[in-house]
This record gives structure tokens, sequence and C-alpha cells, in this order.
């Protein structure tokens, strides 16, 4: 898919049967958001390179060599290598879901611009589902405590909050006033010892 089809490095050598002189073809369909696309290559001998899209069920030729291959390279969001074959790093976002045969696979870095691209589709299928549930349920909280116009519902949860809120305040004012009257009168108790004992008022 990313190798330059007149690439003929030694790894696009290994494509090739060994002992023959044949050369090696790959024909890949595949979707984008642009539509239905298929690509042949030929390796080495021959090398040849075409892009075709499907209309009305019928493919109809895009672009052939370099052109065929730099737009397949667009389509599919990667890089295109030098002489060489490619590397991950060349397969924009494919990387994600592609490994070698035969290498350990690790998930790739998050750099660049596929990485950038793989975060939002990934935030659009995990964060965004939370987004809804969190809003499904302070949606059902604000109905609970407020009318369409934004007023206290009453009987609602906040009033009921509000009410309970109230009686604790007064409360505590209770609470703060015994205290007060308490303290004076134990500081009143204290210096009317101190002056039977002769102490100091």
């Amino acid at each position: 898919m990313f190798d330059r089809y007149s690439g003929k490095s030694q790894e696009i050598k290994n494509l090739q049967p060994a002992g023959t002189d044949l050369a090696p073809e790959v024909a890949v369909e595949f979707f984008t958001g642009k539509g239905e696309f298929l690509v042949e290559k030929r390796f080495l001998n021959g090398p040849e390179c075409r892009l075709y899209q499907k209309n009305n069920d019928k493919w109809e030729l895009l672009a052939e060599e370099d052109n065929a291959d730099r737009r397949t390279i667009e389509l599919i969001g990667g890089e295109q290598a030098g002489s060489g074959a490619t590397k991950p790093q060349h397969w924009g976002m494919l990387r994600y879901l592609w490994a070698r045969q035969d290498e350990v696979a690790a998930w790739p870095a998050w750099e660049g611009e596929a990485g950038r691209r793989i975060r939002s589709v990934l935030a659009r299928v995990e964060v965004d589902p939370l987004g809804d549930a969190l809003e499904a349920a302070l949606s059902a909280r604000f109905q609970e405590c407020f009318t369409a116009t934004g007023q206290i519902k009453k009987s609602g949860t906040l009033q009921a909050v509000e009410i309970e809120l109230d009686a604790l305040e007064k409360e505590l004012q209770t609470v703060e006033e015994k205290r007060g009257r308490t303290g004076n009168a134990f500081q009143r108790i204290v210096r009317a010892i101190r002056r039977r004992i002769g102490g100091r008022p």
C-alpha cells in the first residue's frame, strides 16, 4: 500500500519468490470518506501503479504511476518513504491497526497528524458517550430542581435542601446564642468566686 511501486530496495526484492524474476503484484480495495477505491501495483519487473475509484459499480481510472502512488498515500493518510520499503511510521492511522508478521508489535506513539486524528476518533468513541451520559444525568437533576423558566421548583429537591438549610442555620444561631449566654454566666460565676476568696475581680 505505501511502498513506491518503482522501489528496488532489498525489502521490496524480498517480496519476489526466491529463484525467480517474477514481478510481485498487489491489489487492494479500500474505503475512505471520499468513496471506494482500488490500487494495483506491480514491483521490480515492469513496475506499474494504477488507482481506480468505483462509480455506479464500475471502476474508473483516476491516476497512474507516480500520481497514483501519491494519491493513494493521500487517501489513506500516510507518508511515502524514499527508495526503501515503508516502516510503521509511514502508515498514518493504519499503523494503529497493522503490524508486520514475525515482529513484536508495540502501540504507536501519538505524535504527528495521525496521532492527533486517532486521538480525535477515540475521543468520539469513548468520551462523547460519557459526555452524553453526564448531560442526561445533569438534565435529570436540573428538572428535579428547576422549572422550565429556571425558577426553583416547589416541592423539588433543591427547595427541600434550602428548607433544610434554613432550619439548620436557625438551629445553629440558637446554639450560638445559647453558648454566648452560657459563656457570660460562666464568667460571672468565676468573678463571684474570686471576690469571695479575696482574689482580684
